[in-house]
């Protein structure tokens, strides 16, 4: 499953719209909306739902293309519903591409977030590599191990509890923004210097390039958590890699 960000959509010479519907946060109303869009045959394609105390915002690209009914009145419809504060439509283009800008600021936990393309970053990474070799790979290692501080520091849920449920937490939080598909803590021995992560298809795999395949971004994000929780200063190795074969990439990290 893949969740679709509503942002651009090709016209095709169908009739699209984007919608913004705010609704009171109560069971059953994101059902009586769709039936309204369901009574006048109007396709809801991609969208995001989020909510916020007592009200929730739906916001929706939408083919009117097998319908009779006008904008105006399915959203005069959509308002008269007991438990919409407010409903708009916007058909604003550039060339074939309707574009949704009701989608202005996207939050992740309470803070400001960018999405970017997992192509576009491994693109990047490759090109640092490449470019600046082993000053791009301890680059790319330091804005993880910095990340991955900010990360422990900003989140309310993963700022306190004991070290290896930070952690955990800590990777599922990652793993949530989609930074890699799975992980496992394989060994969590800081009385013995030692911690062991395996993770399967990191963000920042470059590809295309001539040099080791290692994903420096990632192993700085494990070592930063490490370091941080545990308060010690870490080394951290990547010893499996998918690239050269193996089932998944692992990191021994020492603690020193």
């Amino acid at each position: 499953m893949s969740v679709e960000i509503p942002i651009l959509e090709k016209l095709d010479k169908k009739k699209l719209y984007s919608f913004k519907i705010v609704l009171e946060n109560v069971p059953g109303m994101l059902t009586a909306v769709s039936a309204v869009f369901s009574k006048y045959n109007v396709n809801i394609l991609s969208g995001i739902h989020t909510s916020q105390d007592r009200f929730s915002t739906w916001i929706f690209i939408a083919d009117l293309s097998n319908s009779n009914v006008e904008v105006e009145k399915l959203i005069q419809e959509v308002k008269s519903l007991k438990g919409v504060a407010s409903a708009e439509a916007r058909h604003e283009t550039v060339g074939d591409l309707l574009i949704n800008n009701f989608v202005e600021s996207i939050k992740i936990s309470g803070q400001e977030a960018m999405l970017i393309w997992w192509d576009m970053l491994k693109g990047i990474v490759g090109n640092i590599l490449r470019t600046w070799g082993d000053a791009g790979a301890v680059f790319l290692f330091h804005l993880g191990y910095q990340g991955a501080i900010a990360l422990l520091s900003q989140h309310p849920l993963i700022a306190y509890g004991e070290a290896k449920e930070r952690f955990i937490k800590a990777l599922e939080f990652l793993r949530g923004l989609n930074w890699f598909k799975n992980f496992k803590v394989v060994e969590w021995t800081p009385m013995f210097n030692i911690v062991r992560v395996r993770v399967s298809k990191p963000c920042d795999e470059p590809f295309n390039w001539d040099r080791p395949p290692f994903t420096h971004l990632t192993r700085g994000i494990i070592a930063g958590l490490v370091a941080a929780i545990t308060d010690r200063k870490v080394i951290c190795e990547e010893v499996k890699s998918e690239r050269l074969g193996d089932p998944y990439y692992e990191y021994l990290i020492t603690l020193v």
